[in-house]
């Protein structure tokens, strides 16, 4: 049998980059709920997703570097939010700025159509795939009324990300409030304040939120919660509310690390804990996501075991929201 014995506060991931959070209250029966909606996806857009993961665990790369600069190195990012943001932006951009966006996104090989479809069909399906989680994904464009924007290009944000759309006066302190209660408005309240000032110069502001709320295929049992200790990737010990439960889940390992996967509601949804081999550290792990062919060796070899599955309950409390991916 193989078993996770200790999982702790390590590199949270959910696949298609979204990161869930226990519900709270009644449990939803997995078996009453209906099968996920399947994504079809043409073979061009099967190499988008794998290019928006690539692009994923390099952003991700990135903020794990800044943030290990800083005492306080727990966060979560949303790379969807960021690479559905800086798509609708793809659609207002031309010669080096719209070149430079592409590398960056590593999506140069495909046409502005490709990639409005592409976010449009995931978007559509990803709202309707599971009945038992609540799931916003709301888009935003607030624009300085006093400059003309080119009409076609909230045409195709609307058309193809369900973009609002408001003309504001940048230079108003009042229109920070309404920027921010665009966000609480999407992200059920959680996210309020987005931006303390606009300034009068300002263009353009391109927002998403992504707001997820779900409840576990496999409950934790509250009275299976204990104080435990728990190490530190420096070493360090503390005692925390340690979650525990012994069910079947698909789980893998290698020489870096152990992976488990913790479905919710209809599993279409799922949370990805990666827990470094004795040895390594975070830092590798994340190196090793930058093979390009890494995630999905690493998913592939998921199967199902009987686990031993303990996480720190301070993980996942409050844990509700996600930040907006881009403001310009």
């Amino acid at each position: 049998m193989n078993s996770i014995k200790k999982v702790g506060a390590l590199l949270l991931l959910v696949i298609l980059f979204f990161y869930g959070c226990e519900k709270s209250g009644v449990e939803t029966v997995a078996k009453d709920l209906p099968a996920p909606v399947k994504i079809e996806l043409r073979s061009e857009e099967a190499r988008l997703v794998k290019t928006d993961q690539q692009f994923a665990f390099e952003f991700f790369s990135n903020v794990f570097e800044e943030e290990a600069k800083e005492e306080d190195q727990s966060f979560m990012v949303s790379p969807f939010s960021l690479s559905m943001a800086l798509a609708m932006t793809w659609n207002g951009a031309a010669g080096e700025t719209k070149t430079t966006m592409q590398k960056t996104l590593k999506m140069e090989s495909y046409s502005d159509n490709d990639i409005n479809g592409y976010y449009k069909k995931l978007k559509e399906a990803l709202l309707k795939t599971d009945p038992s989680t609540q799931l916003s994904i709301a888009n935003a464009i607030f624009t300085n009324k006093f400059v003309t924007i080119q009409p076609g290009f909230f045409k195709t944000n609307t058309d193809y990300y369900d973009a609002t759309v408001q003309p504001v006066d940048f230079s108003l302190p009042v229109t920070k409030d309404i920027i921010n209660q665009w966000a609480a408005d999407n992200t059920n309240n959680l996210i309020k304040e987005v931006i303390d000032k606009t300034n009068a110069y300002d263009l353009m502001y391109l927002l998403n939120a992504i707001y997820f709320k779900g409840s576990w295929t496999t409950k934790f049992d509250a009275k299976n919660t204990s104080k435990k200790a728990f190490t530190t990737e420096n070493g360090t010990k503390q005692t925390v509310d340690m979650m525990f439960q012994t069910a079947k889940f698909n789980y893998t390992e290698d020489e870096t690390m152990q992976v488990v996967r913790l479905p919710y509601g209809n599993q279409a949804f799922s949370m990805l804990v990666l827990l470094p081999k004795s040895g390594k550290k975070q830092a590798d792990v994340v190196s090793a996501l930058q093979n390009k062919e890494y995630w999905g060796e690493i998913r592939a070899a998921l199967h199902e075991y009987e686990v031993e599955l303990y996480l720190p309950k301070s993980i996942l409390a409050g844990c509700r929201l996600f930040r907006p991916g881009l403001l310009l």
